[in-house]
């Protein structure tokens, strides 16, 4: 099985790149990703009040390699097409922390803090009393935004830095093909992060991801945003400015999934039923930040109707 190894991560989106790997449509894969911070605050004695400062002043000068590992390039994806990311499993390091800086809750803090911690036998140890399961997602994945849509790594119809818990094993994210190729990216593994993401950081590690590219041709018309299909439900990722203006685009673009796909007659229908069973859910929301902010609506398959019409 083909693997990208650690030390080729560093894929700046804003600038075009060679593929660090080409895989075929179907193809199963090892990807190891570098943590958040591109490996360089690994250790208590760098994160301190002023090593954290200057970290952040390095990489917002461009001083460190993006943590983002690709562009993958899949053979016969072209735009108009949909690239299917099944992901089979996640392998975190032993080491994870999380973090937040004063802008996010400026009464709280004055200072940016970060907390290591453990993580071992299926458990984040917190604290010597503090402990809670891991369960591994990827924050940050996507394929390549066209150029001209002046889109990077940030969330949006392509992917990006959506931090939705749901992007775990068992589960297939849908994203739209943007550029030749695809240009796949992949990177900011969790241990644990719940809805939400409040401090800015879930438990950030680095971590080792088998995963599948398969390319679906003839996007669906009406598919605007990302979208996700688990053994239980399928869903929509949409993000904004505004959250409730998120939660409507990912409403609008299951409703219309539902009509194309699963057997409901019209937009109302399928509208009404939604708003009873499917779950608008919080994935990232900054405070004290423009966002953009990220939500998902999950809509569980009883109420899906494949292949025939749906009855009420």
């Amino acid at each position: 099985m083909k693997r990208i190894a650690l030390e080729q991560f560093g894929y700046d989106l804003r600038k075009p790149a060679d593929p660090v790997l080409i895989v075929d449509s179907g193809e199963t894969f090892v990807v190891e990703t570098e943590d958040t911070r591109s490996g360089a605050v690994r250790t208590q004695e760098q994160a301190t009040a002023e090593g954290l400062k200057e970290f952040r002043r390095n990489r917002d000068a461009g001083k460190f390699g993006s943590p983002l590992t690709g562009p993958i390039f899949v053979n016969g994806a072209e735009p108009g097409d949909v690239l299917a990311v099944s992901i089979h499993q996640i392998i975190p390091d032993s080491t994870g922390f999380t973090g937040t800086w004063p802008f996010l809750q400026p009464d709280w803090f004055t200072e940016p803090v970060t907390k290591f911690v453990d993580i071992r036998d299926g458990w984040v140890h917190y604290n010597d009393t503090i402990r809670f399961p891991v369960r591994p997602m990827i924050g940050c994945l996507g394929c390549t935004p066209p150029p001209e849509s002046g889109k990077f790594s940030e969330p949006g119809p392509w992917g990006g830095n959506m931090d939705c818990p749901e992007v775990k094993p068992g589960n297939t994210l849908l994203f739209p093909v943007g550029v030749p190729g695809a240009a796949f990216y992949i990177g900011d593994a969790h241990a644990a992060q719940a809805d939400g993401e409040f401090c800015g950081g879930g438990i950030e590690i680095r971590a080792e991801t088998t995963l599948t590219l398969t390319v679906r041709k003839n996007k669906p018309e009406r598919m605007t945003w990302p979208r996700i299909e688990t053994p239980d439900a399928i869903g929509v990722i949409a993000c904004s400015t505004h959250l409730e203006d998120a939660l409507d685009l990912a409403v609008r673009d299951l409703c219309y999934w539902l009509c194309d796909d699963f057997g409901y007659d019209n937009l109302t229908d399928a509208f009404f039923v939604a708003t009873q069973v499917a779950d608008g859910r919080a994935c990232q929301v900054l405070p004290n930040t423009p966002g953009p902010h990220v939500i998902r609506v999950m809509m569980p398959r009883d109420y899906l109707f494949a292949g025939r019409t749906a009855s009420f």
